[in-house]
């Protein structure tokens, strides 16, 4: 049953390029973090909020407002938008 109560121990600080995050998504393992200023999905090992820069990606150029994200553990969506009315899915291999 969820109790709302805080976990300080399982937080930690995002790295110093993820200061606008807009949505995570996690495995059990890793944790990814949707950064809006650089279009790029960060990744953190999810235990010890380690940095796991070898997961990382860059998103398209087409996606300029990244806001949201999603996974079936093979894929990864992200929604975006390009600033001219035109929302769209992306969709990204983890694997």
């Amino acid at each position: 049953m969820a109790t709302g109560a805080r976990d300080a121990a399982k937080e930690f600080n995002l790295a110093e390029d993820n200061m606008s995050p807009r949505g995570l998504w996690s495995d059990g393992t890793t944790i990814w973090v949707l950064e809006l200023s650089i279009r790029k999905l960060h990744a953190y090992t999810l235990t010890t909020g380690t940095r796991d820069a070898a997961k990382e990606f860059d998103l398209v150029e087409e996606s300029k407002f990244p806001y949201g994200l999603w996974s079936d553990g093979t894929a990864i969506w992200v929604t975006g938008d390009d600033f001219d009315d035109n929302a769209k899915l992306y969709a990204y291999r983890l694997k």
